[in-house]
């Protein structure tokens, strides 16, 4: 536009200048030399081309895309012997970095080649069989472990000083365990138990065999002979992943979520289980309770196995229980009848004597009639619990729950409230507590006061702007505004406390939407079993609060 050419300068044309001109960059580097520079010029600098892609690769310590330039131009130079003299190098370089970077096909891709080199490298061989097992490479596994094996048996002769102590014999231990596992990759059951026998001769007290023992005890469901081994595999420094997770699932088959909880705890950060305190599990008592709803509350606690004293005093509520709920979902109850079994239950109970009279006050005051006399006996049981509270703190703590859920108030109720609280060292923290609990009971009012007086002295209170949120029902915005707030705070003082009660109110609302889409269906008190499809629509429809094609339409 200007009267200016944009053709390129007339003095790079000849041939020789070009070369000079990419000579000069080259050395100097300015400005940068690139591909695509040298695909315009004579076949022989265009064979530089890969070289070039490599060393920049190099130079900018991306190993993993040099490695992979380097084994698809199957780079071979004469005259650039660096090339074959970096090589082994990059090739380990760029396995770590492969790895490092979440991608174990190519760590083996660029590892394997280098096992072939002379002498054999056993830290090599080593990390090579982390990434073959990680990428189920049975066959080249069992090969590799084999040769390891062969390695190791002939160096701990000719190298005794090399292996003292006791080394020799459990690296052996490890690496027939290793291959037990690797046998057991590709199916072959007896060759792998042969291996675990010879691990076992070689060093009976191996963490790495006491695992796979576990192991073969778990697939047999002995339960306790599989925990003590696998808790003593894992504490004695065993890494399996497999021992981890089948000990985890012994638990989850014996119904004991409290030691499943505290062996995650225990081991879970050795392998990558960084949070165990996610999962939040209730009792499966206080779960019925908090149903509000008598049928579902019946079917919960007659599908339970394993039962305890809060659990037994519920289903004496419900044998107790005559005809059907009216329409308000209440029961008759039989006073007489559940007295005399409740009494002596707790003749009978010490351990969780709070949680069973707090489970049979609740159970009456949530599903029965008002007839006469079930408020007296509600009282009784209740009076009792007060008792309790002057030994334990628990105790303290389910009386007060029981008495804000039945709404009660008045002078009596505040000092039995403000006496608990002056016993804590942080008294609006413990109300919060106390509030949490008592709104999984339903929609209940009677601490609100307390709260609102709580939250003017202490505003910036992550834990009592949640129980605030939990005054007003889930879908409300003013729920998700004071809980939104109270979990910045939480997060920004790093507040492990207020973060796990969190965790635990989003574990109530997943638990109450889950029961209320159970209680949506109509058939729910037969002995039919629910059909799988309308549940799962259902729970779908609950989520998404949208119509949608029925799952029975769906081709």
């Amino acid at each position: 536009m200007f009267g200016f050419s944009l053709m390129p300068p007339q003095e790079l044309k000849p041939p020789i200048l070009k070369r000079l001109a990419l000579i000069q960059r080259a050395k100097t580097g300015d400005p940068p030399l690139t591909p695509a520079d040298l695909r315009s010029v004579e076949p022989n600098l265009r064979q530089a081309i890969p070289i070039l892609s490599l060393v920049q690769l190099i130079e900018a310590e991306d190993y993993h895309n040099a490695a992979h330039v380097l084994l698809n131009s199957n780079l071979q130079s004469s005259r650039l012997p660096e090339l074959n003299q970096m090589r082994s190098q990059l090739l380990t370089l760029a396995g770590q970095q492969a790895l490092v970077g979440g991608e174990p096909q190519c760590a083996e891709l660029f590892w394997k080649p280098l096992l072939a080199n002379s002498p054999f490298n056993p830290q090599l061989a080593v990390n090579l069989i982390a990434v073959l097992a990680m990428n189920d490479s049975d066959q080249e596994l069992q090969r590799l472990i084999t040769q390891l094996i062969r390695w190791v048996e002939q160096d701990s002769k000719q190298h005794p000083e090399n292996w003292r102590g006791n080394r020799a014999t459990i690296a052996l231990a490890t690496l027939h365990c290793q291959l037990a596992d690797a046998w057991l990759g590709l199916g072959r059951h007896r060759a792998a138990i042969g291996e675990l026998e010879r691990a076992e001769r070689i060093d009976p007290t191996s963490a790495e065999v006491a695992a796979r023992r576990g192991i073969v005890a778990f697939s047999e469901q002995k339960y306790a002979e599989a925990i003590q081994l696998l808790t003593q595999a894992i504490d004695r420094g065993s890494r399996f992943e497999q021992a981890y997770f089948a000990l985890l699932e012994c638990y989850d088959a014996i119904r004991d979520p409290q030691a499943k909880l505290a062996a995650r705890q225990k081991f879970g950060k050795s392998f990558g289980d960084l949070n165990p305190e996610s999962e939040i599990e209730f009792p499966a008592w206080l779960e019925a309770l908090f149903t509000q709803q008598y049928i579902l509350f019946k079917r919960l606690i007659e599908s339970q196995d394993e039962v305890d004293p809060p659990l037994t005093a519920c289903q004496i509520f419900i044998d107790a229980v005559s005809g059907e709920p009216n329409s308000g979902g209440r029961v008759l109850l039989n006073q007489a009848e559940a007295q005399e079994l409740w009494d002596s239950l707790l003749a009978e109970t010490s351990a969780d004597r709070h949680s069973t009279l707090q489970a049979i006050a609740l159970s009456m005051h949530l599903f029965a009639r008002r007839e006469k006399g079930i408020a007296a006996l509600i009282n009784r049981y209740t009076e009792q619990l007060a008792k309790l509270g002057t030994e334990s703190a628990d105790a303290k703590i389910a009386h007060l729950i029981v008495l804000a859920v039945r709404g009660t108030t008045g002078q009596k109720f505040d000092s039995t409230l403000r006496s608990y609280l002056d016993t804590t060292p942080q008294p609006n923290t413990a109300l919060a507590q106390l509030q949490l609990q008592v709104r999984r009971f339903g929609w209940i009012r009677t601490l609100i006061p307390a709260m609102n007086q709580a939250l003017e002295k202490e505003a910036q209170n992550p834990l009592l702007l949640l129980a605030k949120a939990t005054t007003y029902p889930f879908q409300r915005p003013e729920y998700e505004d004071y809980k939104q707030q109270g979990f910045e705070l939480a997060r920004r003082l790093q507040d492990a406390k207020a973060l796990q009660a969190f965790r635990e109110e989003e574990a109530f609302i997943e638990l109450k939407q889950t029961q209320s889409t159970l209680s949506s269906f109509a058939s729910l008190d037969d002995s039919d079993e629910l059909d799988e499809a309308d549940m799962l629509e259902a729970m779908i429809r609950q989520i998404l609060g949208r119509k949608f094609q029925p799952l029975n339409s769906i081709a």
